[in-house]
């Protein structure tokens, strides 16, 4: 039998020299402990952990060991490499300094998980107050890769989650609360998902936001519009003031199986402009599968769904489906309504399930080309005046030019009392001008009920589509 030789390679011949190596491998999980931070919620620890993140590799670790206190800081907590930042059993860190974010991310590929965040007050708006404030150098220069994961964040006087200038992020997971202006905000933010967090009492008295998705209002050039946004499976509670999500001017964002509840308008699409005379309409959105309870039944909240565009030339599309919208609508207000659409181009308006709306439950205001509102069920709908209607094609005084395809839809009346309810289903202000469509056939449970109000003749009844 022959043999077989293996050849034997000697480590120590890959050494040159001395066999022992002097080089030193940084460990890629760093405790802030090690680098004398107590989270005794006395002491300052800022500078100790800026030096766990000076001291972490790219790719490595800085670690928060939980503390029956808190890691106090004074100042920003600079993350200036690609590094995950944890926490165990959901450490505390504290912000105690007013206008002051608590983490400032300036580098892609960063991760933020498992710890509890909070800034110094909420009841006062201070613009620097941002648990997490993620900021690229500029909009053709972004930072991408942004992970925020299971995290608990409060008493902000501005943002919980913040972003400019960042694409490809992922935000999830995440309890927001005591807010002053808004969760989470995204400005000129591309391809990011923002899924399953929860958000609760956002507090400005006039301007407050569960979600926002915008930019702001400079040239394009440098502040690009936010792209490709997916916001979903998101709670949003408590924003009474203001609005759930709210998107200005974005393109392809999706808003999709969200809960929004106590809030004054629950989902505003709407345009922006550049600071000047440049404006633009939200594109391509999709409004899905929402669920928008005021939880008033007074009419006193506003718009359940608002979408619009810019100008007569400066058109928004997208669609609205499948969405159930409970109680929104302000019941002295002839332009107000479950759903209102203006500035819009082939808007589909379908499937939706609208509960006790006022004045109306779907409003087309003006300048809707082309919209298509099909199988829809639109309960009780209700108000204090009189101009009360199911599907309202522009109100009284409105310049019109809606043109739309309505077909399906189901009108019902169940147990709502009210000074008026409606009992007429669709309605087309004979004083508007360039009104204009086609009327399928639509289903009605009341009586006595007028179907289709076009005293000016501008709908086509009776249509087969």
């Amino acid at each position: 039998m022959r043999k077989v030789l293996f050849p034997v390679l000697l480590i120590s011949s890959l050494f040159i020299g001395s066999t022992t190596s002097t080089a030193t491998i940084a460990d890629p999980w760093v405790s802030v402990l090690t680098y004398g931070a107590k989270g005794n919620g006395s002491t300052n620890d800022g500078t100790a952990i800026a030096s766990a993140i000076a001291a972490c590799p790219t790719g490595g670790t800085v670690y928060f060991p939980a503390t029956t206190s808190y890691y106090k800081v004074t100042s920003a907590i600079e993350v200036n490499k690609s590094i995950t930042i944890r926490g165990g059993q959901y450490a505390q860190i504290r912000q105690t300094t007013s206008n002051t974010e608590l983490f400032q991310i300036t580098a892609s590929d960063v991760t933020i998980t498992g710890l509890n965040l909070s800034g110094p007050q909420y009841t006062n708006q201070e613009f620097y107050e941002r648990a997490i404030s993620c900021e690229g150098p500029s909009g053709t220069s972004p930072i991408s890769g942004i992970r925020i994961i299971d995290n608990k964040i409060s008493s902000e006087g501005m943002y919980g989650i913040y972003m400019v200038y960042t694409n490809d992020f992922l935000i999830t997971g995440n309890k927001i609360t005591n807010i002053e202006y808004a969760g989470i905000a995204g400005m000129s933010v591309i391809r990011g998902q923002i899924t399953d967090n929860n958000i609760t009492n956002v507090t400005d008295s006039s301007n407050a936001y569960g979600i926002t998705i915008s930019h702001y209002q400079n040239p394009l050039a440098t502040d690009p519009l936010s792209e490709y946004v997916v916001v979903k499976g998101n709670v949003i509670k408590d924003v009474p003031s203001w609005e759930g999500l709210d998107a200005h001017g974005g393109i392809g964002l999706s808003f999709i199986g969200n809960t929004i509840i106590n809030t004054n308008n629950a989902i505003c699409i709407l345009d922006t402009n550049d600071g000047g005379s440049n404006y633009y309409p939200p594109l391509n959105i999709v409004v899905e599968g929402n669920v928008c309870d005021s939880t008033v039944t007074d009419g006193s909240r506003s718009f359940g769904i608002y979408f619009s565009g810019s100008t007569s030339t400066l058109l928004a599309t997208g669609v609205i489906r499948g969405n159930t919208i409970q109680g929104h609508g302000t019941s002295n207000d002839s332009n107000s309504g479950g759903i209102r659409a203006n500035f819009t181009k082939g808007l589909v308006i379908s499937g939706n399930l609208i509960v006790q709306p006022a004045l109306n439950g779907i409003v087309l205001y003006e300048y809707n080309d082309g919209c298509s509102i099909l199988n829809n069920s639109i309960i009780d709908c209700w108000g204090t005046e009189a101009d009360t209607y199911c599907i309202c094609m522009s109100c009284s005084g409105n310049t019109g030019y809606n043109t739309a395809v309505v077909v399906g839809n189901v009108f019902t009346r169940l147990s709502k009392s009210a000074a008026y309810l409606a009992n007429e289903g669709i309605w087309c202000y004979s004083g508007a001008t360039g009104n204009g469509g086609k009327i399928g056939e639509n289903y009605s449970t009341i009586s006595p009920f007028t179907m289709v109000d076009d005293s000016g003749g501008m709908l086509q009844q009776t249509f087969s589509p």
